[in-house]
């Protein structure tokens, strides 16, 4: 009986082995446990072990049978009443620094590269100084009014540059006339003229600089159609013990996620990811034309309330940087030609048809990158100071304020 139950056990062990070995398959994107193995193989397996380890017990007496049941059920019981009591505590608002408008902030911390925190790449954590004024937009305090408005996502607000350094304090300097920010992380176009609209600004006599963002612009835009409503700070539901669990497993047995070797180039002899830059699905690329029509739309407000509008385009990391870095053949990122977006050469058969001035910067962006200076961080989807002046450098020789 004894050498039935070992031999039983031992089997149950080994299918339980073989099962995870037949399913093991490494994912094309995201992470897994132990690098291919899905949460629900895994339990499979390991129901295998824990059926193998009771007929072992079985095998040895019915007393520690008895015992491995009331381990199992204490087991049971002892993780239910986790996870309830884990529930039970207030979750919390959802908040994250620029996320929404925020007024008189001033707030010091570090954070993790974006691309580092979403697939586990090599990095280091970056300091910010972030302030807001009375509008609870990144502004110097007491700014309550400009002649420029800048309005546009995160490349504005570059958390991780001090106020001289990010381009509303650039063309601050070069115009040597107040600039005012209105600008948010992981924000649409749409959402952020809606936004600057609530500021009921006097525009007379203003200039207002909308900024679209080659690299996520289509998808914040599909995001806030679907949502149909300016985005406010929610109460974000606690995940369960048992998904924490298994994602921080994930973590630790896959630090980095599967698509990141493949999004990965080679610059001024430095690793470089690239977090965009991929076929644009259809329903992305049906944004170009709700984005061109909320600037047409925009266009009429300022000029209504007398000011002045134009817009500038923040060209995509891999359009600027592709042609200057080295990609394995096998790269998810070629040919590059097919990862970029149509908007560019969209926004500018717009501003020939509308009259609308466009500034596009990637000539100023390009000639940093021809000499190896990165104008985005390697790991993060920001620009580094050498990028922020390179466009604010152009906005300042642009033309169109002369005429």
């Amino acid at each position: 009986m004894r050498t039935r139950t070992i031999l039983v056990s031992a089997l149950l062990a080994a299918t339980a082995v073989a099962w995870l070995v037949v399913r093991y398959a490494p994912p094309s994107q995201g992470r897994l446990l132990f690098g291919g193995v899905r949460a629900g193989d895994l339990v499979v397996a390991m129901a295998l072990v824990w059926t193998a380890l009771a007929v072992l017990a079985l095998g040895r007496s019915k007393r520690a049978l008895a015992r491995w049941i009331l381990a199992s059920v204490m087991f049971g019981v002892a993780w239910g009443i986790g996870e309830l009591g884990w529930r039970m505590v207030p979750s919390r608002a959802e908040y994250w620094v620029g996320g929404f408008p925020t007024p008189n902030v001033d707030e010091h911390g570090v954070t993790t590269p974006d691309i580092s925190y979403f697939w586990g790449v090599p990095g280091e954590p970056m300091p910010y100084h972030y302030q807001t004024n009375a509008w609870g937009y990144r502004n110097p305090p007491g700014r309550n009014s400009a002649d420029v408005y800048c309005v546009g996502d995160s490349v504005l607000l570059a958390i991780h540059h001090n106020w001289e350094h990010i381009v509303p304090g650039l063309l601050e300097k070069s115009l040597e006339r107040p600039v005012a920010n209105i600008s948010l992380i992981d924000k649409s176009p749409q959402e952020m003229q809606a936004r600057f609209r609530l500021l009921n600004l006097d525009l007379q006599g203003k200039v207002v600089l909308q900024f679209l963002c080659e690299d996520n612009d289509l998808y914040d835009s599909h995001h806030f159609r679907q949502k149909g409503e300016i985005g406010q700070p929610v109460v974000v539901p606690r995940e369960s013990l048992t998904n924490l669990a298994v994602l921080a497993l994930q973590r630790l047995t896959q630090p980095v996620v599967a698509e990141a070797a493949q999004r990965r180039g080679t610059f001024a002899g430095e690793p470089c990811w690239f977090l965009y830059g991929r076929t644009y699905e259809p329903q992305y690329l049906a944004e170009v034309e709700p984005i061109l029509a909320s600037l047409a739309e925009f266009h009429a407000h300022v000029t209504a309330g007398g000011g002045r509008f134009a817009v500038v385009l923040v060209p995509a990391k891999l359009r600027i940087m592709g042609p200057h870095c080295e990609f394995p053949a096998d790269s998810a990122l070629l040919p590059l030609a097919d990862k970029l977006s149509p908007l560019p050469q969209a926004l500018q058969d717009w501003s020939r048809r509308s009259g609308v001035a466009v500034l596009d910067p990637s000539e100023s962006l390009t000639a940093l990158a021809s000499r190896g200076v990165a104008p985005w961080f390697a790991n993060e989807t920001h620009l580094t100071q050498a990028g922020l002046a390179a466009i604010g450098d152009a906005l300042a020789r642009w033309s169109w304020w002369r005429e």
